[in-house]
């Protein structure tokens, strides 16, 4: 009888470490962490470099799963009046994995920048997926 309790005790004992172990293994996110998930946009990104005389090279890239198509547009805001203003925009398109990784120039006056894209998905019907967003770090020229 003794040997029986202590046998259970040990399995009792085991699985209440594997299940402690378990637990500790869960990885927790940071808020830095967060990924943006869509249907069938793999990646995109936004960004933005502005040279010392004033030309800003805004990149857009997006790559979407097999069998769906992407028009992506680029946009180069400026910040006037407490609000983002689009000053010049271009449109790409490309298909997926390889999607649209495009960059374009345009000169600026003095002010504050970002560079803003938005990605149109469609299936190989041309039927319409989904149109998420994203955004460059704000630059200063």
């Amino acid at each position: 009888m003794k040997k029986r309790i202590l046998s259970i005790f040990a399995v009792f004992c085991f699985v209440l470490n594997l299940n402690i172990a378990m637990a500790a293994n869960v990885s927790t996110k940071d808020d830095g962490d967060i990924e943006l998930m869509y249907e069938q946009v793999m990646n995109m990104s936004a960004k933005l470099n502005i040279s010392s005389y004033g030309q800003a090279t805004c990149t857009g890239t997006v790559s979407v799963r097999p069998g769906y198509n992407v028009r992506l547009t680029i946009e180069l805001l400026k910040m006037e009046n407490n609000s983002w203003t689009s000053i010049k925009s271009w449109v790409h398109t490309g298909s997926g994995v390889l999607g649209v990784n495009e960059s374009e120039t345009y000169w600026v006056d003095h002010g504050t920048y970002t560079t803003k894209i938005t990605a149109y998905v469609t299936d190989s019907n041309g039927n319409y997926v989904e149109s998420p967003t994203a955004t460059s770090l704000i630059k200063e020229y």
